[in-house]
């Protein structure tokens, strides 16, 4: 019989413009626009909980409290995603703001009046193998040209019985 349970961190799947699992391109993304990242393989045995965290930062400083959106678009056979037809095919612009309500929604990060590096985090269930982030920019400034300030990631939490 256990007597403890443990938590652990697994390998974390990370979506930015080059070097990350999934390629996720936010630089210089608009005030009310959206984007989705290309698709990443969470595994066949994977956590079924994680921790998504967002570092963003902007081009100007938004106004403070505005929204940053984080959706995420799932599958079970890394063909057919929420959302749909209506889905960019890789890592591309939302054309339908629409969607966005079809999608699982992770959470809204509130951000600052300030142009330095912002980031928030949130736990969330997976329970499909395969990912997509959607990031959605509902402040009035839009995020900065720099391709290394913008990145989500995905850290597995395992629990363990031992």
């Amino acid at each position: 019989m256990p007597s403890q349970i443990l938590v652990e961190s697994g390998t974390i799947v990370t979506f930015k413009t080059s070097g990350g699992t999934a390629v996720l391109t936010l630089t210089s993304l608009n005030a009310s626009a959206g984007r989705a990242s290309a698709s990443a393989d969470l595994g066949a045995t994977r956590a079924g909980r994680y921790r998504v965290r967002v570092k963003t930062r902007f081009g100007a400083a938004p106004t403070a409290g505005t929204p940053v959106r984080v959706y995420l678009a799932t599958s079970a056979d890394n063909t057919t995603f929420d959302g749909g037809a209506d889905m960019p095919a890789g890592d591309g612009a939302m054309s339908d703001a629409e969607i966005l309500s079809q999608l699982e929604f992770v959470g809204s990060m509130p951000v600052n009046n300030v142009t330095t590096a912002q980031e928030w985090s949130r736990e969330i269930e997976i329970g499909t193998r395969y990912a997509r982030v959607v990031v959605f920019n509902g402040t009035n400034q839009a995020l900065s040209s720099t391709a290394g300030d913008h990145e989500v990631s995905l850290e597995p939490i395992i629990t363990e019985a031992q």
